[in-house]
């Protein structure tokens, strides 16, 4: 035990014996003979010293603090390596949603210039289809002056066929006027006593001027128009006009 430790023991039982002076002391470390010299002090009380059991106790209550502050600072060296995950992964994050708003606005840029892209064509296809329905509309009207024209025609190519009928009857008839009169002149001729031959040899001569006449008609007829033609051809009346023409060897 040291000298600090005995004091205060002797202090500790001092103050149990109730001694409250203490005797000072010289430089040298002698004592004072004379009373003038003296003081009287009033010694505080001593601690209590501490037992080896309270000592333990304390220890391990300083260890087991130690420990709880090393769980502590381990726990907070963890969350701030968790708060640096989550700080390092929103950095991610935050520079994807950065990257997805690029792209997101090259996207609208894109999608804007297709926009006006699409609209310039279907500008110009309105505008060519509307040129194609002016085309249609001006067809539509030149085909109905054609079929205007062409009902006129047929109005006209029937008037034809009707006078060419009407003609071709009206020559059948002088036809067969003509041969009741030659019968008549033939046998009126015979009571006179001109001979056949003296009057055929007439009938020639007019016979060869009504050739030429029907060669001249003809030849106007084929003038008319290709419709007029095959519709006459398909008629009745070409069969005695076509008969007509033999008659005189056209």
């Amino acid at each position: 035990m040291g000298l600090r430790d005995k004091a205060k023991e002797k202090l500790a039982e001092m103050s149990r014996e109730g001694a409250p002076q203490s005797v000072p002391f010289q430089e040298s470390g002698v004592p004072a003979a004379d009373a003038s010299q003296q003081s009287i002090t009033q010694s505080p009380p001593a601690p209590q010293p501490s037992s080896g059991v309270d000592i333990d106790k304390q220890r391990l209550i300083i260890v087991k603090i130690k420990q709880e502050l090393e769980a502590k600072r381990k726990e907070i060296l963890e969350k701030e390596e968790e708060i640096k995950a989550k700080e390092s992964e929103l950095s991610k994050k935050i520079q994807e949603i950065e990257g997805k708003d690029r792209e997101l606005h090259e996207l609208n840029m894109k999608i804007e210039e297709q926009r006006r892209n699409l609209e310039k064509e279907l500008a110009g296809r309105k505008q060519e289809l509307t040129e194609r329905e002016n085309k249609v509309l001006e067809m539509e009207r030149e085909l109905a002056e054609k079929l205007k024209k062409y009902e006129e025609k047929e109005r006209a190519i029937s008037k034809l066929e009707e006078t060419l009928r009407a003609r071709m009857l009206e020559i059948a008839k002088l036809e067969e006027k003509t041969n009741a009169a030659i019968g008549t002149i033939v046998a009126e001729l015979s009571e006179l006593g001109i001979t056949r031959d003296a009057f055929e040899g007439m009938m020639n001569g007019a016979e060869s001027e009504t050739k030429k006449l029907l060669i001249v008609l003809d030849e106007l007829l084929g003038e008319l128009p290709d419709e007029v033609i095959d519709k006459f051809a398909k008629s009745p009346e070409y069969k005695l006009y076509e008969k007509v023409l033999r008659m005189y060897g056209i």
